[in-house]
C-alpha cells in the first residue's frame, strides 16, 4: 500500500540522517562519504515526493563530491536532479546530470544498475528529439538491468513497455 510505503520511506529516512548525524560528527559535514549519505538522502526525498529537500540534497552532495568522482554519491545525485527534472520537462538540464552521471559510472563497472538507470533516464530526456537514441539507449539499459537479477529483470520488462508505449 502507499501507506505501507511511505511509512518504510519514513522509517529508511530516520535511520539514514541518524547515521549521518554520526558520521558528521566522526568525519565532518565535508567528507565524501556525507556526500554519498546526501545523495541517498535525495533519493528518499524525492520518492516521498520533497522535490525542494531533494533537490537540495542533491545538490549539496554534488558540491561535496565534486573533488571526488569516484564516489557513488556523485553520479547517484547528478541521476536523482535529472529525475526531478525531467519530471519538470526540464529536458537540456536533465541531459547534462545524466550526461555526468554516465561518464562517471563508466569508470565504475560495480554499478551497472545505477548505470542502466541513467540510460533510461536519458532515453526518456530524448525520446521526442532523438528515437533511435532512446531506443539503443533502452536496450542497453535492459541488458545490463537483465543480467543483475529477478527485481532487475522486473525494472528491465517495464523499461521495455515503456519504449513500446512511446513508439506507437
Amino acid at each position: 500500500s502507499v501507506e505501507g510505503e511511505q511509512g518504510e520511506l519514513t522509517a529508511a529516512r530516520a535511520h539514514l540522517e541518524e547515521a549521518m548525524s554520526i558520521r558528521a560528527k566522526t568525519l565532518g559535514p565535508k567528507s565524501p562519504s556525507y556526500g554519498d549519505d546526501l545523495a541517498v538522502l535525495g533519493d528518499l526525498q524525492r520518492l516521498a515526493g520533497d522535490r525542494e529537500r531533494a533537490t537540495a540534497s542533491y545538490g549539496r552532495a554534488l558540491e561535496l563530491l565534486s573533488a571526488a568522482p569516484a564516489h557513488v554519491g556523485r553520479p547517484r545525485a547528478a541521476l536523482g536532479l535529472a529525475l526531478l527534472e525531467l519530471e519538470g520537462r526540464q529536458w537540456a538540464a536533465a541531459s547534462r546530470h545524466l550526461d555526468e552521471a554516465a561518464s562517471l559510472l563508466a569508470t565504475m563497472p560495480q554499478e551497472e544498475r545505477l548505470l542502466a538507470r541513467v540510460e533510461a533516464a536519458q532515453a526518456r530526456a530524448v525520446v521526442a528529439k532523438d528515437p533511435a537514441r532512446a531506443q539503443s539507449l533502452v536496450a542497453s539499459a535492459t541488458r545490463r538491468l537483465g543480467e543483475l537479477g529477478p527485481r532487475d529483470r522486473a525494472e528491465a520488462a517495464a523499461l521495455r513497455r515503456w519504449a513500446t508505449e512511446t513508439s506507437r
